[in-house]
């Protein structure tokens, strides 16, 4: 209810200065988490597989990079996972990699099935690329699943 009423306020206000830009609201009941937009901007936020299998303590792999149109957290839906891998988010000016960068807001483990969020600086610092990054920490590691690099959705964080 207080999402209609602050879309009704701001669009009410607009046209009573006879403005006819369109106005953007975002509401936010929830501090802690990211604004839900009132009205849906574009953003990178198809689904793409992805499978990391790691065999040993150290290794690593990766998605390929993709467009990432706005500075909303990476969308990740755990559907298998073992052995409690690091997840990354990297940025990069292109598909190449150039300048590539670890932008990820913090430490993120793959420990259970779910749909998560993971907080991210690609956007931030100037990079229009992103892509997904497991480290086996630990030791032989496996997480499958999907992600997009936007997010159209306010999710829990990825654990910690």
């Amino acid at each position: 209810m207080k999402k209609m009423k602050l879309i009704a306020i701001v669009t009410g206000v607009a046209m009573a200065f006879g403005s006819v830009a369109p106005c953007v609201a975002l509401a936010n009941d929830r501090p802690d988490e990211e604004p839900t937009p009132a009205i849906e901007t574009y953003a990178n936020t198809a689904d793409s597989n992805f499978s990391f299998t790691m065999n040993f303590k150290g290794a690593t792999s990766a998605t390929g990079y993709r467009p990432k149109d706005n500075s909303s957290s990476v969308y990740v839906y755990v559907t298998k996972c073992s052995g409690r891998p690091r997840l990354y988010v990297d940025g990069a000016k292109d598909a190449n990699g150039t300048g590539k960068q670890d932008c990820t807001a913090t430490t993120y483990h793959a420990t259970k099935v779910g749909q998560f969020r993971m907080r991210n600086y690609v956007n931030e610092r100037g990079f229009k690329r992103a892509r997904l990054t497991a480290w086996a920490e630990n030791g032989a590691a496996v997480v499958r699943g999907v992600w997009s690099p936007d997010s159209k959705y306010s999710y829990v964080e990825m654990p910690h």
